[in-house]
This record gives C-alpha cells, structure tokens and sequence, in this order.
C-alpha cells in the first residue's frame, strides 16, 4: 500500500501502452520525464493518484486486469451479454493498436465457445447479432430470414481462433472463409474482395445534422 490507503498488486500487470500511459499521467497532471522514466512508470503513477481520488470521495476502486479471465467468462453467461467490440480499424502492419482490433469475435468463438465452453455456439452467435440488433432496433438485421439484409459470416468452428496479440497485434484471425455485406461478398475463399458494401447504421434515435 501507499499513501492511497490501497494496495494495489494488480498495477504491475496493466496493460496500458506507452503512448497512452503518458497521456494519462499528464491528464492527471503528472510531469513525464522520458527517458527518466518509463511508460510503467507513468501508469503506477496514474494509479495512485486515481486511487487517492477514489478514497477521498469514498469510492470503491476497480481494476480490471487481462488476467482476470474468470469475470470474462461470467460476464459472458450473463443472459443480458451482447458480444461487441471498440476495437479501431487499423492500417495493417501500423502502429500498435489493441489485440481486440483483429480478433474479438474470433477468440469468443475459439476460446470461450470451443475450448472452455462457457457458451453454446448458437448462443455466442446470437450475442453477436441477433441480440445487438434487437437492442438497437436494427429491425432488418441480425437474422436469416426472407426480407432480411443479408450479412453473413461463414466460417468453420473447430478451426476458428484469434491471433493477434500485444506483441503482435497485426495478425488476422483463421478460419473464417466467407463474409457477405449487404448481400455481397467482401471477404470469398479467405481473401478479401473488391466490394465495399458496407455502410454506416442508424438506429431510430439518429437525426441528420442541421446544416443551413
């Protein structure tokens, strides 16, 4: 423990990255000094002065770690889960975004779904679509059915897996051969296609933009 009143062994393991730890700690008014200190460095710091914050106003404090597989996987049984993610859509081989970007719906599938079994597959499916699309009221997706708009992903369920990682997180998932748009292929025989189909979704809140 610290000054903080907390103790807190869960900051070694954090996954922030450097860019993102600095921005952080200057946000909370935190000077950097590189190359004094490092990105680790900066993200205890970060954490320490959240965790002042949480006591003084009398706050509980969550930490959410990438070890604690266990709230992932209780979450995910949860009947009022939806599978999404906020992963970017990164310019392959550039930068260093985050696993999730290549690989959320995939390691669902492969990790939650086939190895530890902690959805059936059509559950994890609807999760994904059905049920999302339903929230949203997307009333023309999310199901295969006649009038429907056709999105389709096909793909094999003992082979399906994630494969981008922290250290290497520009890799592409496997095992999925088909993904169809809007009715059109995007993604035929594991490579992607010259359409672009897709388009922005609007739900029934969404207003266009005043414009003059």
């Amino acid at each position: 423990p610290d000054d903080s009143g907390y103790h807190y062994p869960e900051a070694e393991q954090l996954p922030l990255g450097g860019n993102l730890a600095v921005a952080l700690a200057e946000a909370y008014g935190y000077t950097t000094r590189f190359p004094d200190e490092s990105p680790r460095d900066l993200q205890r710091e970060v954490f320490r002065r959240q965790a002042r914050i949480a006591r003084s106003l009398d706050l509980p404090l969550i930490v959410h770690t990438r070890d604690a597989d266990e709230d992932t996987e209780r979450i995910l049984r949860s009947p009022y889960t939806m599978i999404a993610s906020d992963g970017e859509i990164p310019l392959f081989g550039q930068a260093a975004p985050h696993p999730r970007s290549y690989g959320t719906f995939a390691r669902v599938l492969g990790v939650y779904v086939r190895e530890k079994h902690d959805l059936m597959l059509e559950e994890a499916i609807r999760k994904m679509s059905g049920y999302p699309a339903q929230r949203l009221k997307l009333w023309d997706r999310g199901q295969l059915r006649p009038g429907m708009k056709a999105d389709v992903v096909i793909f094999d369920p003992a082979t399906v897996a994630d494969k981008a990682t922290y250290e290497k997180p520009h890799q592409y998932s496997v095992g999925f051969r088909d993904v169809i748009v809007n009715g059109k292929l995007a993604l035929r025989n594991d490579a992607v296609t010259a359409e672009r189909p897709g388009r922005v979704l609007y739900g029934p809140s969404y207003s266009k933009p005043y414009s003059k």
